[in-house]
């Protein structure tokens, strides 16, 4: 139960991805941006999220993601890890929880915490351009060289769309003695006429011979649903040139076809030429479809042994607010508490925290140094809006950096007072001040701050805008 969270002061409405929501598979944890921190504008294989993906119909609300901090426990207390900062345009934008594990952010600024001089330190800079139907064409990751103080360029995805299905995905590193991008990895899909995806080939660029070579391949099965209910996994074998089986995951759901109440791991038998048990996951829902329960068994050759057990409770929207997880003591033959993990939502069930704790044998929950605290947070944006009309409201922050002057030109859709305020990156209010009602707002503030990465928000009327910029000494 693992997160990689990002910031963005406490300004902003917040959102953690969901645990383990009942219409989704329980990983015994919440899913994440890791995504983001891993170049990954699509989606990179991971049994959960395949069915997720088919579980989670629920759509864009008006509330869109916009940063993530991590705190790391150290014994004594959190501290701070890493942030992460997104940023949008127009109606862009949503959260992990509605639009699958692809968030269309024109940037992504991650940081690190340097415990040694208590400030943050430059990571990643992600960058995401769109076609018309607002599908994502390119992502670029930029790292920052410290010696050069500059960003230099690191991978990138290049993506082709047809019909809203993502049909391929090339990843490319950048060759620093060439000056040049080099395939690494390539990625195909297929669908149904339902728009379910049938399989996944990942494929490795082969420098010896300049062509594509199969690397992995999943193949997902449908009932009439259009659930999942089977996934096969497989790896390429070059001397027989032919796929060989590794793993199959198989679904079962209630009467309804809404909830999954099983799903089995096996493993491919090369001697035996079949499929083994490898492990199970058996869950269980209250009368309002809350899952309650998700047991993690394993197989011992002849029958199902009980390994770990999440028990959820405290529902919101069927979001857990209290996750335990216990595991299997083989001597007394019962489940001894492991990890705590407790949530908090926004109005949009939009999970805005999240804290674990080990269980101490004196009888009490507290968290130790393999545990994590993770804030999310959000910004309103008005839904099915003409992007077009939406970049008629804006503002430009510059000098970029800006040392000891601010300029701000901004400009309302419509004429408005508003707020403007100055946050810190830990989310402490700088400075504030009032507007008048206008629609064009241009002005120079000075800056008495210390170097470093700032916000300032514009709480206006009808609407509000958040913008990042970074201070220089």
């Amino acid at each position: 139960m693992k997160t990689i969270n990002l910031l963005l002061p406490a300004l902003l409405i917040s959102f953690f991805l969901a645990p383990a929501n009942a219409q989704t598979t329980a990983n015994h944890g919440c899913c994440t941006l890791q995504t983001v921190k891993n170049l990954n504008g699509a989606v990179y294989h991971n049994p959960n999220a395949i069915i997720d993906r088919y579980l989670r119909t629920t759509a864009a609300t008006g509330s869109r993601i916009t940063g993530e901090t991590d705190l790391d426990n150290n014994g004594a207390s959190f501290y701070y890890y890493d942030s992460i900062i997104l940023t949008y345009t127009g109606t862009r934008g949503g959260d992990l929880n509605h639009l699958g594990t692809q968030l269309k952010f024109d940037n992504a600024y991650v940081y690190y915490y340097n415990t040694t001089t208590s400030a943050w330190e430059n990571g990643n800079f992600e960058t995401q351009t769109f076609d018309a139907s607002d599908e994502v064409q390119t992502t670029v990751v930029e790292a920052w060289d410290a010696a050069t103080g500059a960003w230099v360029n690191s991978g990138q995805n290049l993506y082709t769309w047809a019909g809203g299905n993502l049909q391929s995905y090339v990843n490319q590193t950048w060759d620093t003695v060439g000056s040049a991008w080099v395939d690494a990895n390539k990625y195909l899909f297929t669908y149904d006429g339902a728009g379910n995806m049938l399989t996944e080939t990942d494929q490795v660029w082969n420098t010896s011979t300049s062509a594509w070579v199969n690397q992995y391949q999943y193949t997902y099965t449908f009932n009439v649903n259009n659930k999942v209910t089977s996934e096969i996994d497989q790896n390429w074998d070059v001397p027989s040139s032919s796929w060989i089986n590794q793993n199959k995951l198989m679904y079962t759901y209630d009467g309804t076809n809404t909830y999954v109440m099983s799903r089995v791991s096996q493993s491919w038998n090369t001697g035996t030429s079949a499929w083994d048990n490898y492990s199970n996951d058996i869950y269980t829902y209250d009368g309002l479809n809350d899952r309650l329960t998700d047991l993690y068994q394993n197989w011992m050759g002849s029958a199902w042994v009980n390994s770990d057990l999440a028990t959820y409770s405290s529902f919101v929207a069927q979001l857990p607010q209290t996750e335990i997880d216990q595991v299997w003591n083989t001597t007394t033959l019962s489940f001894d508490n492991s990890t705590k993990y407790t949530y908090t939502y926004n109005s949009f069930n939009q999970e805005t925290s999240s804290m674990s704790q080990a269980w101490n044998i004196g009888g009490f929950w507290q968290p130790t140094t393999t545990d994590r605290e993770s804030r999310f947070y959000y910004q309103s944006y008005a839904t099915g809006v003409n992007i077009l009309a939406a970049n008629t409201e804006g503002v430009i922050l510059y000098p970029v950096p800006a040392t000891d002057n601010l300029i701000i030109s901004l400009r309302w859709s419509e004429i408005q007072p508003f707020t403007a305020t100055v946050y810190n990156i830990t989310g402490a209010v700088v400075s504030q001040w009032q507007v008048p009602a206008c629609d064009n707002y241009n002005t120079s503030i000075p800056l008495d701050l210390q170097a470093g990465c700032y916000f300032i928000k514009f709480d206006g009327a009808y609407s509000n805008m958040v913008r990042q910029f970074v201070v220089v000494k």
